[in-house]
């Protein structure tokens, strides 16, 4: 972690999957955008002592695809409360937290315009704290994932915390900031462990459902994964998934936001840009990639892709050669 006070703030003014990738610190999480319209984000990292503090919103719904570090356990939240957010395998409501261990997978569709905030810090120091503050260790889960409920008012206390640190960062100068950074750090952490330790577990019937769906979503990424240039057959993911069509639809609709239809078109397109933005021959055309993922309708084709990103292919592959020089 930071010997000294860190902060960041970057602004993003159009979807650019490798510019997204360390929206949390040394993660790298594949970033794909779900809905068309103006895109923008705001991100923000600040680094204390022990603690890393990742926070950023999207104008539009994208769907993050990653996993914790190897040397830190990590905290998600989002700050929302009317729509709620997709996180392994489960809606996540204003106080919902998500505790990811070492190297857990992390699958999470945000909210249009909703801030997230991800607190990443080893395990060590978080439970040294927790006895600090509560005289015992914190039920953190040893691997994978586990989904807890808050307190409302330890869901704003923590919020609250958090702000204040980047209000004060706002209007004192880096050398303040270094001198009260882990004063700062102390409150938002204290806030925590009391959070994670009155805070209680799914029940059992949501932590099997939790489970069913999660599994589902990896069938249908493992799907679109191999066959994005194959033609759309939602009956090849149906057989692929186990599910009924309905139940498809339904699951689709929930997690992504999407038909199965529209999903396999949006990330195509998704792989499409990243292609066009960073491409290893600058001797391809665009017909040349886009055909390679199975289009046939280069019209048709441009007109989807401009309605979901905002701009021609042709002015993206632009963009990028701009870029390589």
């Amino acid at each position: 972690m930071c010997m000294k006070f860190f902060y960041q703030q970057r602004t993003v003014e159009s979807f650019d999957p490798d510019v997204l990738m360390d929206v949390v610190a040394n993660t790298g999480f594949e970033q794909r955008l779900l809905k068309g319209g103006p895109f923008a984000g705001q991100l923000m990292r600040i680094c204390l002592p022990n603690c890393r503090i990742d926070k950023g919103y999207y104008s539009l719904p994208c769907f993050a695809r990653g996993s914790a570090t190897a040397d830190c356990v990590m905290v998600g939240m989002t700050f929302t409360s009317g729509q709620t957010a997709w996180v392994n395998g489960k809606e996540a409501f204003f106080d919902d937290f998500q505790l990811y261990a070492e190297n857990a997978a992390v699958d999470y569709r945000t909210v249009a315009g909703a801030p997230w905030v991800a607190l990443q810090m080893s395990r060590e120091w978080l439970q040294l704290q927790a006895i600090k503050f509560s005289g015992r260790e914190i039920n953190y889960p040893p691997t994978s994932v586990q989904n807890v409920v808050v307190s409302r008012w330890a869901a704003l206390k923590l919020r609250t915390e958090i702000e204040s640190l980047l209000q004060c960062n706002r209007r004192f100068s880096i050398e303040h900031m270094t001198q009260v950074a882990a004063q700062y750090e102390q409150s938002i952490v204290r806030a925590l462990v009391e959070a994670i330790s009155a805070a209680g577990p799914d029940q059992v019937v949501i932590r099997r459902q939790t489970e069913r769906k999660k599994a589902f979503m990896e069938s249908v990424e493992q799907y679109l994964g191999g066959h994005l240039a194959d033609p759309i057959r939602i009956q090849d993911l149906v057989n692929h998934t186990g599910l009924h069509e309905r139940s498809l639809q339904r699951f689709s609709q929930e997690v992504y936001g999407l038909t199965p239809k529209q999903l396999f078109g949006v990330v195509r397109l998704n792989r499409i840009r990243r292609e066009l933005l960073c491409r290893t021959n600058l001797a391809a055309t665009i017909r040349q990639i886009t055909e390679k993922w199975g289009i046939r309708h280069q019209g048709r084709f441009a007109a989807h892709y401009e309605e979901l990103f905002g701009e021609k292919p042709s002015e993206t592959l632009q963009r990028s050669l701009v870029g390589a020089k």
